[in-house]
């Protein structure tokens, strides 16, 4: 639910899809798509508990790959993401969510070429409500 979340407000951002247009993608970028791209993934969700049962406001660690033919465009669309997202709350679902970290990276797209796409990889902590059903 929360990275669907997360894409609707991506995709409400003028300056994010005159960028990737509709190419944001959850938890892999299909092959034969093109750059720049967004790909989200999430690597933990931490749930709170008291004695009264669950607290319904999880944490979870929502990595944003901002993907991009030059590193410029990786890093310009990761500039946007950021000033999107870092210290965001909307007062409903999304509580907080705050920059834990950033890493440049880039990947061969062609397995012993050099053809290469550029990544920069934000990592949010994303403080949300949960539905109880």
């Amino acid at each position: 639910m929360i990275k669907s979340t997360l894409i609707t407000l991506m995709e409400a951002d003028t300056d994010i899809t005159d960028v990737v247009s509709t190419r944001i993608f959850v938890d892999h970028v299909p092959q034969g798509k093109s750059f720049p791209c967004i790909m989200l993934t999430t690597s933990s969700v931490e749930r709170e508990w008291s004695n009264d049962g669950a607290c319904l406001i999880p944490t979870s660690s929502i990595e944003i790959d901002c993907f991009g033919n030059t590193y410029k465009q990786a890093i310009d669309l990761a500039d946007e993401v950021r000033l999107l997202f870092d210290g965001y709350q909307n007062g409903t679902t999304i509580q907080g969510m705050f920059l834990s970290n950033q890493v440049d990276l880039s990947d061969n797209v062609q397995p012993g070429t050099d053809i290469r796409v550029f990544r920069v990889r934000l990592s949010f902590d994303v403080h949300y409500v949960e539905s109880a059903s």
